[in-house]
């Protein structure tokens, strides 16, 4: 892959020309002319400067040049990782009602884990494609055998190539055993299901036989991260922690078995992206999450990697997982009956921490502070059925740029204004490639708000404001997948400011970084991400702002979804509620002609368009 092109750095003049374009939206008159003089002073002194020095960066990497940034934006992240930085994926039920039990579902997906990791690990892995383009496939080498590990000030990411083993829990206790026999051969399907089996008794049994409640180790995951950096650090202050640590740092993946019994995509979608936090390890790069009634998912930490990557790792898992098991249905029939004896399997060892009174009161505050913020992330589903990604291509609109006009009008009618919206577009074409920002909010999509709140549009009028809102759309998506996007370009240039803040006294950053609009384009009210295909259910994540929407959407030939967080409930409800709304008029619409009348929600003052 290193013959692929690297990605490119725009004309700085052409950037900063779509930066204005960008940030019109969100400024008055008066703003966005002092904006303006910021841009053009920025392009005469500073830039040109800021850019050589990024050409030269680009030069000089063996990668990309963004890399580096792109690094010490997830690792010196000092929040929780948990919902402010993780998103899941929740996998389609086996096909097959008898699979779905906890040990035969979760036997299924480590045995279809391990056959991904053999393809990649023999080269026997078809490439990732887009319109016949080849992608980077780079990201795959550390999407397993992953872990962040918490540091002062910025983390580090530790990979173990050639790990053999998986790490399990279950009610919060911790084992692990080799996934492979002494010939590197996996093992069988019926081994996997012993070991998950006895690992299921083994902790029932320890909690039941415990005189106080366990502590959840895993719980420190939770904890902003330099405190989990302090803790970490008096935990391996115990030689045979630092042993079992370096189990679970090394190990392929982690396989969470819970108690959770989810009914609803709500519940699940909840459940893979936080629950109460017990159970997990939110460090560990790929988190397999499978409940007590088979519901599965995927809770990843993704500094290294994107859902893309992760996409195509959970579509090929569950392929094989159903495919596997219907070549063999002997393999299932009689598994998931709890055994009254249990013989310890001579490959799963247990991870027996030793927990200090201190580290037991750093998990207590843990605790305290995740329930908080797990309490106040509203989750909502919406599964629309109406009109589908097979309707828009009928009628030769984008299915994406269509969702992303519906996310703004229901942004509007719920808030009475707009605000700025971040759609990730995948940039893997280029060698290490990993993200653009394609900024929704863009002036056509202005005029679509226009027309489609003006009583006396017509439906030919609000059509051909929809269709050109959507071309326009589409085309920047093209323009921020081909490395021609603004936000990495200026975050590159920022962060080649603020290394020259740090070597020269006196030096000031650039005054359009400092400025309003670029604060408030990057102030993402709505951070929205399209992953999904036939395996999955749901694709989430938390809000990126205090008062923002977090907006994952699948889409499918016959239906949508949308996995909607937020921390007020009755914003997150509300805001489903129109979504619903704005999605049913505008494919009438489409389909029949019918004019939108957006009225605001609430009655209050509408911002002017």
């Amino acid at each position: 892959m290193r013959d692929l092109p690297r990605l490119p750095i725009p004309p700085l003049k052409t950037t900063l020309a779509r930066y204005v374009e960008t940030v019109t939206p969100l400024l008055s008159k008066d703003e966005l002319e002092e904006t303006k003089k910021r841009v053009a002073k920025f392009l005469q002194y500073d830039g040109p400067m800021l850019d050589l020095q990024l050409m030269q960066l680009q030069r000089q990497s063996k990668t990309s040049w963004l890399e580096g940034f792109w690094d010490s934006m997830y690792l010196e992240w000092r929040d929780s990782v948990a919902i402010h930085m993780n998103p899941c994926f929740a996998l389609q039920d086996d096909p097959t009602p008898e699979r779905n039990g906890q040990v035969t579902r979760a036997a299924s997906l480590v045995s279809a884990t391990v056959w991904f990791i053999d393809s990649l690990r023999s080269q026997t892995f078809a490439p990732d494609r887009e319109r016949g383009e080849r992608l980077c496939m780079h990201q795959y080498s550390v999407l397993f055998g992953s872990t962040r590990i918490p540091q002062f000030a910025r983390d580090r990411l530790v990979t173990q190539h050639n790990s053999r083993h998986i790490a399990v829990v279950s009610r919060d206790q911790y084992y692990w055993f080799n996934v492979y026999d002494e010939d590197g051969k996996p093992f069988e399907i019926e081994e996997l299901e012993r070991y998950l089996r006895f690992i299921l008794n083994d902790a029932r049994q320890t909690e039941e036989k415990s005189d106080s409640p366990l502590p959840p180790l895993g719980m420190l995951t939770t904890a902003p991260r330099d405190s989990w950096a302090q803790s970490y650090q008096n935990l391996l202050k115990d030689p045979r922690n630092r042993e079992y640590m370096d189990k679970l740092t090394s190990a392929l993946f982690l396989v969470c078995l819970d108690e959770h019994m989810p009914s609803n995509l709500e519940e699940t979608g909840k459940i893979l992206l936080h629950a109460d936090g017990r159970n997990r390890w939110f460090d560990k790069s790929i988190q397999l999450i499978v409940c007590k009634n088979g519901k599965a998912g995927i809770n990843m930490e993704h500094t290294a990697f994107d859902g893309h990557t992760t996409l195509r790792f959970a579509e090929d898992m569950f392929n094989y997982s159903v495919r596997m098991r219907c070549d063999s249905p002997s393999s299932w029939s009689a598994f998931d009956q709890t055994e009254t004896t249990n013989p310890t399997p001579p490959l799963v060892n247990k991870l027996n921490f030793t927990i200090t009174q201190d580290i037991r009161s750093d998990i207590d505050k843990a605790t305290v502070e995740f329930n908080k913020l797990a309490s106040a992330c509203n989750t909502s589903i919406l599964h629309f059925v109406t009109y589908s990604k097979s309707f828009l291509v009928k009628y030769k609109l984008s299915p994406d740029a269509f969702i992303q006009m519906a996310f703004q009008l229901t942004y509007y009618r719920l808030m009475g204004t707009v605000g700025s919206t971040y759609e990730s577009a995948m940039t893997k074409k280029y060698y290490h490639g990993r993200t653009e920002c394609m900024r929704s909010l863009v002036n056509e999509a202005m005029t679509f708000l226009k027309v489609f709140t003006d009583p006396s549009s017509t439906a030919l009028d609000q059509i051909q404001a929809l269709r050109v809102a959507c071309t326009a759309h589409a085309n920047k998506v093209r323009l921020a997948k081909n490395g021609d996007g603004v936000d990495r370009h200026l975050y590159g240039l920022f962060n080649l400011a603020k290394q020259q803040q740090k070597r020269l006294p006196g030096y000031r950053i650039p005054e359009i970084f400092e400025d309003v609009a670029y604060a408030r384009m990057r102030y993402d009210v709505m951070s929205t991400s399209n992953c999904g295909g036939y395996a999955l259910s749901s694709f989430g994540f938390g809000p990126v702002v205090p008062d923002g929407f977090g907006l994952g959407y699948i889409l499918k030939d016959k239906c949508m979804h949308f996995h909607i967080t937020n921390y007020e409930k009755e914003k997150t409800v509300r805001f489903q509620a129109l979504l619903e709304r704005s999605l049913m008029e505008m494919g009438e619409l489409i389909k029949s002609g019918i004019p939108v009348r957006a009225t605001l929600n609430d009655g209050s003052k509408k911002a002017k368009l």
